[in-house]
């Protein structure tokens, strides 16, 4: 496998890289990110910045272009964008909360316009945690959720005391019953005209 390379990269450096950023993660969660500048110039060191830099464009590209999803939860697209955004972070990537917090606040859906309107006038968005912003659109969300469930109840209610299944059941049954009331009468006179007949047959007999 000597001459094998993944996007270029050799193979034995793939391995390395990965190797370092699995032990750079954890060496991050026990020793704390002072640890992290070293791991970074040591990967740097094994697969060159040109790898870095095209992963890293690639990532930015990606986060630029996000957006939510008609019908995605508030969660579900946090949970995308900082996927990505530590994603960028671990290429060596810089971006403050603040971009990111901006980033959210212009790319949710439509629904959400007026709760980002209210959140921007409310507070200074430079200030603005990324999980403050997240606990914020959480309870706006409720409301939004609650709301549309209130509407539609309303709106099925509306429609029922409009047109009852009941009284249309009741008037197609009326119009029918007039209808069999009327071909029922045409019966009885036709057997009324018929009694009829034979009665005068009776009383005058035909002369043979």
């Amino acid at each position: 496998m000597k001459g094998t390379s993944v996007g270029g990269m050799n193979y034995y450096a793939c391995l390395s890289m990965l190797s370092l950023l699995i032990l750079t993660a954890f060496a991050i969660a026990v020793e704390g990110p002072q640890v992290w500048a070293v791991g970074w110039q040591r990967a740097v060191s094994l697969i060159g910045p040109n790898f870095i830099w095209q992963q890293l464009q690639a990532l930015c590209s990606e986060f630029e272009t996000l957006w939510m999803k008609s019908g995605e939860s508030v969660t579900d697209y946090f949970s995308r964008t900082m996927e990505i955004v530590n994603k960028m972070r671990i290429h060596g990537d810089k971006t403050e909360d603040v971009t990111i917090v901006e980033k959210i606040l212009r790319s949710m859906t439509l629904k959400f316009n007026f709760v980002v309107c209210s959140i921007e006038e409310a507070n200074g968005i430079e200030e603005l945690s990324i999980d403050e912003l997240q606990s914020s659109l959480l309870v706006h969300e409720q409301k939004i959720n609650q709301q549309e469930k209130e509407e539609q109840a309303l709106k099925a209610s509306t429609e029922n005391h409009s047109t009852p299944r009941g009284d249309r059941g009741r008037g197609k049954g009326r119009g029918r019953g007039r209808d069999r009331g009327r071909g029922r009468g045409s019966n009885d006179c036709g057997n009324q005209q018929q009694h009829h007949h034979q009665h005068q047959e009776n009383q005058f007999p035909r002369r043979g």
